[in-house]
């Protein structure tokens, strides 16, 4: 998976909602309409499939505020989510780091992806501090945290400007 890519072609597929309003695949948000955690709902149409799933929530090109270094990926969300059976609408279990709100402070459209992987060793653990310190979640790319061989099942993703 390049750097820039997301798996659109996958038999699961990822719904994210904010306050009631379902975000279609390439909306534009602005900072105010992403303030609180989004509703995520998974749906899994192979059979029996894994029913359980981490959803992380990534921004590609973060840049750090008052510095001018290489953009980063930044986590802004890592969840696992469960359902009884493929059929089932899935329901997050447990926060593996909590929800930080987009908050772009530079001119560049930032393209905010929610990527859904089967649960693995590589998915259900970011690092301790990604739990408690929200400024350590910038890294170069997603496989340093992700294993290259694990590709995301579904994906979606929105757009957010200042």
């Amino acid at each position: 998976m390049s750097s820039d890519s997301t798996n659109t072609t996958t038999p699961v597929s990822i719904s994210v909602s904010y306050n009631g309003k379902l975000v279609n695949e390439g909306d534009k948000m602005n900072p105010f309409q992403t303030i609180d955690q989004p509703r995520i709902f998974i749906d899994d149409s192979r059979s029996p499939g894994p029913t359980s799933y981490s959803v992380i929530m990534i921004d590609r090109n973060a840049s750090r505020p008052f510095t001018t270094g290489p953009l980063l990926t930044y986590v802004h969300y890592w969840a696992v989510f469960s359902a009884s059976n493929a059929a089932s609408p899935a329901r997050m279990v447990r926060t593996l780091a909590p929800y930080v709100q987009p908050a772009p402070h530079d001119l560049l459209l930032h393209k905010y992806e929610f990527l859904v992987y089967e649960n693995s060793p590589f998915t259900t653990s970011p690092p301790a501090n990604y739990l408690y310190n929200v400024g350590a979640r910038y890294t170069t790319t997603l496989q340093n945290l992700i294993s290259p061989l694990e590709n995301p099942l579904g994906s979606t993703f929105f757009i957010e400007q200042l």
